[in-house]
């Protein structure tokens, strides 16, 4: 735990909250999902009977005014056991806060796949940890591009410079990778060596383990295969709760001081990415439990929203059969083509960022050319080896083992092949995406310009560079289909300074909190790797820093 949280908690000892009304809650107002609480009485008309009527039984009262059979109390509770939620519970937990994490996933089983497969589980693990504040002040105020208020970037900033020190401290051993800009110093100066990236020797597997020991030594009590259903609120319109699910029921947990939504993006929400995102569809390698919960219980107390268009990513391949999307899926030598055969961007790519080259939309055509896009690769990629990230993120949880030499892929047609680069183009024209819209033609004349340029060392289209620019000259062709997305949504509930969501006036939404990438803060750039862990150890920080000073509503009456 920080100093920042010490002082604040002895502070908290002779401070009280402002700004929430003291009088007497009202039984039975809440105004979320308040008939479906069990034992709630509504008032009604009866015509008279001879036979007494049956009343209706009445609910507990359980001495807090709101009537509700609570299952479980607590002053914090945290939605979702990811990076975000684990770090929050270990800085509350420092600062003698009481707590219960739910998580919707169940808990692993000892010699089986996981189930419980969080972003932060199966991520590159990646963090960055700034020289200095005014260094880190200065990066978010340049990348977000003015979307992000300057409270916010002062608060995340404070802790920005100490997410190494924070890892280190629950035992974790990360590796210094230096400064992984993908911008140059004359585009983003602010990005320029005013930052480390660290990574941890096995990825996210390691990095997430040394959180979740981190939970366990301090005894946080997780309730897996309990997702949050509902935020519960007070005529006062303090949320006073959760209404989670378990085993199949309705579960009720009291909060006290705070609820804390840290339930990563909606990755896997069709609707929301239909709805919010630029191009569809949109396909990601993050877990598939990232589907938009938190952000549509913040919605439904009235929370703001902010930055739901942001993208952190890249171009992937995708197979249904699976139900996620893969890391990779462009070796070399290689090309990438949208689905009319044309190169559309510079292939050694900015890779967090990647993902805005394919989202263009092309007035002439009423098309969006590169969604889906191919990646083109020669029979010298194909043979050294698997042409996607074989061991990278949802593949690091045992659910599917991609082959060695991409064969069994090959076969189960996740991987096309041409003996001819015209003969590939016929077979991408199947696609019912695609169509007539892949000519073999202009695909053939696409690699040919492209390999008398790289021969010559020099590619004027689109400025590709370095060990990257190679011909493709050795049949047969092979193409993977590849959609925009990659790493994660960052949209979702607005949060302030204090990590509090706000409502569509900017005020905060009395004891709720968000933390992670649900909602993120960064605004719009992702410039470069360790973006997302270094946010869900600020959040967690800010979040601990403020939920604990709040005042208990059962103390307000």
């Amino acid at each position: 735990m920080t100093k920042e949280i010490q002082d604040n908690v002895i502070a908290s000892k002779t401070t009280k909250a402002e700004g929430l009304s003291r009088r007497r809650f009202m039984q039975g107002a809440v105004v979320l999902g308040a008939a479906a609480i069990a034992g709630t009485l509504a008032a009604c008309d009866t015509e008279p009977s001879d036979q007494e009527p049956e009343k209706e039984s009445e609910p507990e009262d359980v001495g807090d005014g709101t009537g509700i059979e609570w299952d479980r109390e607590t002053e914090i509770v945290i939605v979702g056991y990811g990076g975000a939620g684990a770090v929050s519970a270990i800085c509350a937990t420092d600062a003698k806060a009481k707590l219960i994490v739910l998580e919707k996933q169940a808990k692993d089983v000892e010699g089986q796949p996981w189930t419980q497969t969080n972003n932060t589980r199966i991520c590159y693990s990646a963090v960055m940890n700034f020289n200095s504040v005014a260094e880190a002040r200065a990066y978010l105020k340049a990348v977000s591009r003015g979307r992000t208020p300057d409270d916010v970037i002062e608060s995340w900033a404070k802790y920005a410079v100490s997410t190494v020190d924070f890892l280190q401290s629950l035992g974790g051993d990360p590796v210094d990778a230096g400064c992984t800009t993908e911008y140059p110093k004359d585009i983003l100066p602010e990005a320029f060596d005013t930052y480390h990236q660290w990574a941890f020797r096995n990825q996210g597997p390691e990095l997430w383990e040394t959180l979740d020991k981190g939970c366990k030594s301090r005894d946080v009590e997780v309730l897996f295969e309990t997702p949050g259903k509902q935020l519960l609120r007070n005529s006062d319109g303090v949320i006073i709760g959760v209404k989670a699910e378990q085993n199949g029921k309705d579960f009720y947990v009291k909060a006290t001081k705070a609820v804390v939504l840290a339930t990563a993006g909606f990755e896997y929400n069709e609707v929301m990415l239909q709805q919010f995102v630029w191009a569809n569809p949109c396909r990601f390698y993050a877990s598939p439990a990232s589907t938009g919960d938190g952000v549509k219980m913040a919605q439904e107390v009235g929370a703001d929203l902010w930055n739901m268009s942001l993208i952190g990513g890249r171009v992937i391949p995708y197979f249904p059969e699976l139900g996620f999307g893969l890391m990779g899926g462009t070796p070399s030598p290689g090309i990438l083509v949208n689905k009319y055969g044309k190169r559309f961007m510079r292939e050694n790519w900015k890779s967090h960022s990647a993902v805005w080259e394919s989202f263009k939309f092309s007035t002439d055509l009423g098309d969006f050319p590169a969604v889906p896009c191919f990646s083109v690769f020669d029979h010298s990629a194909y043979t050294r080896g698997p042409v996607i990230s074989a061991t990278g993120s949802m593949l690091k949880t045992g659910q599917y083992k991609w082959s060695d030499d991409n064969n069994a892929e090959l076969a189960k047609g996740w991987i096309l092949k041409g003996d001819t680069i015209e003969e590939l183009a016929s077979v991408i024209a199947r696609d019912p995406d695609v169509g007539a819209r892949m000519k073999p033609e202009v695909l053939a004349e696409t690699l040919s310009t492209y390999n008398t340029n790289a021969a010559a060392g020099n590619d004027p289209e689109f400025g590709r560079y370095g060990n990257s620019l190679q011909t493709l000259d050795t049949p047969p062709y092979y193409a993977l289909k590849m959609y925009p997305g990659g790493v994660n949504t960052f949209g979702g509930p607005k949060r302030n300074g204090k990590s509090q969501i706000v409502d569509v006036h900017g005020k905060a939404i009395p004891h709720l909190y968000g933390a992670g990438e649900m909602g993120s803060v960064l605004g719009f750039l992702y410039s470069g790797g360790g973006w997302n862990i270094c946010e869900i150890i600020t959040s967690g920080h800010i979040v601990a820093e403020n939920a604990i000073l709040e005042t208990a509503w059962t103390d307000l009456a």
